[in-house]
């Protein structure tokens, strides 16, 4: 019983980590097009 409680904490916080990731870089993108500049790093 504990083992699922755990998996669904895990399965909700990484959701909402990867929710204000998005977020993150949709802001980022949205200065980036007010500013004409590039700020984030595209990784490969």
């Amino acid at each position: 019983m504990e083992y699922l409680d755990a998996q669904r904490t895990f399965r909700i916080v990484r959701k909402d980590y990867l929710a204000a990731r998005y977020d993150y870089v949709s802001a980022m993108l949205q200065i980036e097009r007010v500013l004409g500049t590039e700020i984030l790093e595209v990784q490969p």
